[in-house]
């Protein structure tokens, strides 16, 4: 067993000193910028379910549309991210959002992974001039109450109003 755990360590050292210029030059290739930033456009709305298993998210919620990795107003090609805090409101004056039991924070953007294939992709696919033109995926599973782990995917109204749908 010693030995196993020995070897693990060995080669995750290993692997992560090889990985270690990649993730630097992706980084810096990426002006130090970090995904999901607290920038950008902040709506607040209702949730209103369409099937039964997102009754547990019926309310209010705020969203936030951002850019990735671009600051300011420049549009260029970039990964759109989308952040849905479900129960919240907005108070007062200057804003502030309302803390109370049952909020739920869910996190989605324009790729449906980290692999630089598809990030490459998803910048390149993304319509940057519209936040409502794009699809939109949460990279991690979320726990939803009667159906278990499920990845969740936000579809852009343009696209599903061109396929008939509403």
């Amino acid at each position: 067993m010693r030995v196993l755990l020995a070897i693990s360590h060995v080669l995750g050292t290993f692997f992560g000193v090889l990985l270690l210029p990649l993730t630097l030059a992706f980084v810096l290739r990426n002006r130090l910028h970090r995904a999901f930033h607290p920038d950008g456009e902040v709506y607040t709305g209702h949730f209103a379910p369409l099937v039964p298993e997102g009754d547990f998210l019926d309310g209010p919620a705020l969203a936030r549309l951002s850019a990735t990795m671009t600051r300011g107003e420049a549009e260029v090609a970039d990964i759109l991210g989308l952040a849905v805090r479900f129960g919240a409101r907005l108070t007062g004056s200057p804003a502030r959002i309302e803390d109370h039991e049952g909020m739920q924070d869910l996190l989605a953007a324009t790729f449906s992974s980290f692999a630089p294939k598809q990030l490459a992709r998803a910048k390149a696919c993304t319509n940057v001039h519209d936040f409502l033109d794009n699809d939109y995926q949460a990279v991690a599973r979320y726990l939803v109450p009667g159906v278990g782990l499920c990845r969740l995917r936000w579809t852009g109204l343009r696209r599903a109003a061109a396929a008939g749908g509403g």
